[in-house]
């Protein structure tokens, strides 16, 4: 496959907790083709960031481009990047540690910019790139999936915060000596509205003997999604919605604060748990404009992306920009 050669392309990587996305973006913010594979963390960073690279030259290669056709190749990581280096300070989820990412992607590409930050700031520049609104300065994203993450941006421009933290709504504490979580502390967000920790609650609640559908995946294949809670919640399984409720309680709770302090034109919830349906955007809404600053209730606008397959990539080969 071979593309106009008068063109240049930026290369978007999005690594999940579960699939990593690496995508080819052209000058008009087109996806033109992509390249998935599972995020492999059982043997630790090394073995799988050399298997991004390799497929990040599969990609460039199948599609017949030359080096100087490809401007920059950005990189979303889930967790904390020194994004002047690249080097990954804590990504939790996948249990990577000081991480020199920078370094192994420089040192394979050696004449192309490299660029990586967090991954919800790669996706909230998608999401902000692809959205129609002209009148949208101030915009929050939340991503809920393998974990909890966010990004903000301020008057137009991505706000990283002193230390390139800003964003991990995820690792707010939202109950006092609660769970405990894979950052180290305890009541973080994700504990109570990823997708894994929905299912643990799930299966806690079952066996202590809860009825409900849910019982079904268990005794079939050992195993429960969070979708197929969302399905059974959007069915009517009584159980099902008690504990979305529950989660987007927590996650109400965690946006009404954005809300009361930052007052954003609009907030947008991505990642693979939005799947979930109808029934758990709207308890999330309802419990945001619940707990939020009354007098900035009338201002709540949420969305649930139709872009979550793509922003990630997009605004990953984005990154450059915001350097």
């Amino acid at each position: 496959m071979s593309y106009n050669k008068k063109k240049h392309y930026n290369i978007g990587i999005d690594i999940g907790g579960t699939k990593i996305a690496i995508g080819l973006v052209d000058n008009e913010i087109r996806l033109i083709d992509r390249i998935d594979i599972p995020t492999v963390i059982e043997k630790g960073p090394d073995p799988l960031i050399s298997e991004i690279i390799k497929q990040t030259g599969t990609l460039i290669n199948r599609n017949g481009l030359i080096d100087k056709q490809v401007n920059s190749i950005g990189i979303g990581v889930p967790g904390t990047v020194d994004h002047e280096t690249g080097h990954v300070v804590l990504a939790p989820n996948i249990y990577w540690r000081d991480v020199p990412l920078g370094k192994k992607f420089t040192e394979s590409f050696t004449s192309t910019p490299i660029y990586i930050d967090q991954d919800t700031n790669a996706a909230i520049l998608g999401e902000y790139m692809l959205q129609d609104g002209k009148y949208i300065k101030n915009f929050f994203y939340i991503t809920l999936g393998t974990g909890v993450g966010s990004g903000l941006i301020f008057n137009g421009k991505l706000y990283r915060g002193r230390l390139n933290t800003a964003g991990e709504i995820g690792h707010t504490v939202v109950e006092k000596n609660g769970i405990p979580c894979t950052c180290g502390n305890r009541g973080c967000l994700q504990m109570y509205a990823k997708g894994p920790g929905i299912v643990d609650e799930a299966i806690r609640r079952i066996e202590r003997g809860a009825e409900t559908n849910l019982k079904k995946y268990l005794e079939e294949k050992n195993k429960l999604t969070a979708q197929q809670i969302g399905d059974e919640a959007n069915n009517g399984d009584k159980f099902a919605m008690d504990l979305l409720l529950w989660a987007a309680d927590y996650v109400g709770l965690a946006l009404a604060n954005i809300v009361s302090v930052l007052n954003p034109d609009l907030i947008v919830i991505g990642g693979g748990v939005t799947r979930c349906g109808a029934f758990f955007i709207n308890a999330i809404t309802n419990s945001t404009i619940k707990y939020c600053y009354p007098p900035a209730r009338d201002s709540v606008v949420i969305s649930c992306t139709t872009q979550w397959e793509k922003s990630g990539i997009i605004g990953a080969a984005l990154l450059y920009s915001s350097f």
